[in-house]
């Protein structure tokens, strides 16, 4: 299936990987602790549109958002109780969490 890469700043979708190219025990000390890297069982396909950008509808060439989608960190139903503290602390390697998020739970930015 799909690794969802997050934001930890705001749970922005900054990236998708394949399930076979995505090693998590090869995942540097830095990306462990400026991203958070969750499991899916959505394909990738499925999950793309996630990382593309919201353009304003007033003006195309503007941005409101560099990423549509997003995830609430704060949710324990996507990271697990006790690990959210880890997570937003910048000097904490949170290793990556496989767990299985309903697609309900991926949030869209709408276009201003």
């Amino acid at each position: 299936m799909t690794w969802i890469h997050t934001s930890i700043r705001d749970g922005s979708m900054v990236a998708l990987t394949h399930d076979h190219e995505f090693d998590k025990h090869n995942v540097s000390s830095d990306m462990k602790k400026k991203f958070a890297h969750i499991h899916v069982n959505e394909t990738l396909g499925d999950v793309l549109h996630l990382t593309q950008p919201v353009q304003n509808l007033a003006d195309p060439d503007v941005l409101d958002h560099k990423f549509k989608g997003y995830l609430d960190l704060t949710d324990p139903t996507i990271i697990p109780p006790g690990k959210y503290d880890d997570l937003i602390d910048p000097e904490i390697e949170v290793e990556p969490i496989n767990g299985t998020i309903p697609s309900g739970k991926f949030k869209e930015r709408p276009p201003h």
